[in-house]
């Protein structure tokens, strides 16, 4: 029997959740952490983190993962929907 994948989040995602999403460009997973979360426009931003690789089970299957950017390069703004997630 093949394994299914959830559909959805297993508890409401909150700020300092990491989330991971396939990358088509990289062909590999990546992943982010949630700073912001507007629940009435169903929109997050999110932290890009320094990682690719295969899916990862969980967040220990990263290793010590950094910021993409420096501070001084990040923009926080909406990013995605989380009605698209």
């Amino acid at each position: 029997m093949p394994n299914r994948k959830q559909a959805a989040p297993p508890r409401p995602l909150v700020v300092g959740d990491v989330v991971a999403a396939h990358s088509r460009d990289l062909g590999e997973w990546t992943v982010a952490q949630i700073v912001q979360l507007d629940v009435d426009s169903q929109t997050a931003a999110v932290l890009e983190l320094d990682w690719s690789g295969p899916e990862p089970s969980s967040v220990a299957d990263l290793g010590d993962v950094v910021p993409l950017r420096t501070p001084n390069e990040m923009i926080f703004g909406v990013v995605g929907s989380l009605r698209d997630r």
